[in-house]
């Protein structure tokens, strides 16, 4: 919470994304599936501060936080929306982000009809009107099936995760007409110096946040 608090109170945020990590096998105390995840870590961590924020109109992304190949990851998916979605869906300030970063495949249509799509029908069956952000794969940044193969329902946005390495240079080629014509939400972008994305403040930073504004990019 004294993390939330820090980026409200001093940075004046509207939107906090909260990554809700699934957990690993080697840590079996910690994460979603872990033995204190589902409805204790909802409970516990997950409602007190969408309740705090929404006491503020703030809104929270609830993101269910995989950086992981998304093969065979639909049971898990399932379960963590089925228990997730019921909870916030009379509450306009929760958006839901299905799936944080797929990889491998890399495969738009392949992901769209084994997780993408069946997670959106599944979180609109529970909560029929939040905003729902969909991803796609190589950890959301190949995104330009998107256009020409559509999430089907309403009140959906996609996402863009964007760093120093891939901007502008690998632009059209990992976001294509998507980019220019479907409505996205950069959950995430950034840059590190020394680091593998490199970049800087004055040579990606700015640049980056003023091309977001001219799309009209949340």
């Amino acid at each position: 919470m004294s993390v939330t608090k820090n980026a409200v109170e001093n940075f004046h945020a509207k939107v906090i994304r909260l990554p809700i990590h699934p957990g690993s096998p080697s840590y079996p105390n910690e994460g979603w599936f872990g033995v204190n995840g589902g409805q204790k870590y909802l409970d516990a961590h997950v409602k007190p501060l969408v309740d705090y924020l929404t006491a503020l109109k703030i809104y929270t992304i609830i993101d269910l936080h995989y950086v992981e190949d998304w093969s065979g990851k639909m049971p898990k998916v399932a379960a963590f929306w089925n228990l997730v979605a019921p909870q916030f869906k009379n509450n306009p300030y929760v958006i839901y982000e299905i799936y944080n970063e797929p990889i491998y495949p890399d495969d738009w249509n392949k992901w769209k009809s084994e997780i993408a799509q069946p997670a959106v029908d599944l979180v609109r069956g529970h909560a029929p009107d939040n905003l729902i952000i969909v991803g796609g794969p190589l950890w959301s940044a190949h995104m330009a099936g998107a256009i020409d193969n559509p999430i089907v329902g309403k009140n959906i946005v996609y996402t863009a995760h964007i760093y120093s390495n891939q901007w502008p240079s690998q632009i059209t080629k990992n976001f294509g007409r998507s980019i220019e014509e479907l409505p996205f939400f950069v959950t995430e972008w950034g840059f590190e110096s020394g680091g593998t994305e490199g970049g800087n403040k004055s040579g990606y930073g700015v640049p980056f946040a003023q091309w977001m504004a001219d799309h009209q990019f949340s």
